[in-house]
């Protein structure tokens, strides 16, 4: 099931927060992307091995990727929402998208 109530906290924390998002890197000094972020937000924390490719959270002993986690936190099998190229629309628009799937 789609957690909307994360998925709404990530938007408003990016937009509450644009200097700490980056939708083009995992992470990295500049930011995280929406993966990331929704990662960190639903108690996921930066594994001290990881590199720019494959980002690693760690949460209770359990190391995943960034991804898998914000993927499973979410409650999505799709990863439009991390696409590199997502402008802070097409999150909007996006997450607008699964809202209005919820309310049918």
């Amino acid at each position: 099931m789609v957690n909307l109530d994360l998925m709404n906290l990530t938007l408003a924390y990016i937009e509450a927060n644009p200097k700490e998002w980056n939708q083009e890197t995992w992470r990295c000094k500049t930011g995280c992307c929406f993966a990331g972020t929704a990662a960190m937000l639903a108690g996921w924390k930066w594994h001290e091995k990881n590199d720019l490719y494959s980002p690693n959270v760690i949460r209770n002993g359990r190391v995943l990727t960034a991804r898998r986690a914000a993927r499973r936190a979410l409650g999505v099998d799709s990863e439009i929402l991390f696409y590199g190229k997502n402008t802070i629309e097409d999150l909007r628009r996006i997450v607008g998208e699964y809202n209005d799937e919820k309310k049918l």
